[in-house]
């Protein structure tokens, strides 16, 4: 089966798909580090999807145009200490069956890789234990390396399905792999390749 664009009908299949076509949609920072916002918008999406929440739905608080209320309806934004056990195993099994391509090619280059290495850091203890993400996303994420030249990298990226557990680090060297992505003129003017998400994740 094709994987299909978040911008289609079926945007909202996964949740964690659906905050990430938010995301690209109202230009989310993801820079955990960053000292203006802390990757709010992230934050309290994040918690909304361990409360079992999906965008879209009735019950759906975070976007930009409620930046204001967040707090008050959603409940405190988490901080940078690690999240309780049962919130990050909660929250590995929405981000279990997204699809990592479908993210990454259909957000604006490289924010669809800071997606992803945002989400690693926020279950960094429970995929340290249960290696979900690495056993789910490396597999998507080597497909991005599809030119003949590429498929060296290519088994190179799906053996550390076996030996790595997936950190945002991990997510780098991976993303060293992949080639170049040219400005797509249809969308705001994107960073170039020297613009890397997760070296720009904790900044």
């Amino acid at each position: 089966m094709p994987e299909r664009s978040l911008a289609g009908p079926t945007w909202a299949e996964n949740p964690f798909e659906a905050v990430c076509a938010m995301a690209s949609r109202e230009r989310w920072c993801w820079k955990i580090g960053c000292t203006t916002c802390g990757a709010m918008h992230f934050r309290y999406a994040m918690r909304e999807l361990v409360l079992g929440r999906t965008p879209g739905s009735r019950e759906w608080r975070t976007s930009k145009r409620r930046h204001r209320t967040l707090r008050e309806e959603v409940g405190e934004m988490a901080g940078n200490e690690p999240w309780s056990e049962g919130e990050q195993f909660a929250l590995l099994r929405v981000l279990g069956e997204a699809r990592p391509r479908v993210i990454v090619e259909s957000s604006r280059y490289p924010d669809g890789l800071g997606y992803l290495g945002l989400a690693l850091y926020f279950v960094a203890e429970a995929e340290a234990c249960d290696r979900a993400l690495t056993r789910a996303w490396v597999p998507g994420l080597a497909s991005l390396l599809t030119d003949a030249s590429d498929e060296r990298s290519q088994r190179s990226v799906l053996e550390m399905q076996e030996r790595d557990v997936l950190t945002p680090a991990v997510m780098g060297r991976i993303e060293h792999r992949m080639p170049a992505r040219d400005p797509d003129p249809a969308r705001d003017a994107l960073p170039r390749r020297r613009d890397r998400a997760t070296t720009k994740l904790i900044e």
